[in-house]
């Protein structure tokens, strides 16, 4: 009994025949769609990252926008709205910052 090897796309493992027909890019397949029996199906799994997106990402953008129109009290104990006060002196100042470089 001689034992040959098999070539990669007649291999046992589907990953590796998968793997060898999209190298080759031949026998492309569409991937199968998925269809969810109630509309609300789809939203059950997408408001999970929708709100993660919100919560750490745009939630503290609007934020950091928001308070750069304050001046904070040192202690944290309040703020006073100067508007644009804040980046018409960070803009006009010639001197550098002490912990950064604006041009």
């Amino acid at each position: 009994m001689t034992h040959t090897p098999l070539p990669i796309t007649e291999s046992p493992l589907p990953f590796a025949s998968r793997l060898a027909r999209w190298w080759r890019g031949g026998d492309a397949q569409p991937a199968k769609r998925v269809q969810f029996d109630r509309p609300l199906t789809p939203w059950v799994f997408l408001l999970p990252q929708l709100a993660v997106v919100v919560i750490f990402f745009y939630w503290p953008s609007v934020q950091a926008v928001t308070s750069s129109f304050y001046i904070e009290d040192p202690f944290g104990f309040g703020s006073t709205f100067v508007g644009l006060e804040n980046y018409t002196e960070v803009l006009s100042n010639n001197d550098p910052p002490a912990n950064g470089y604006i041009r």
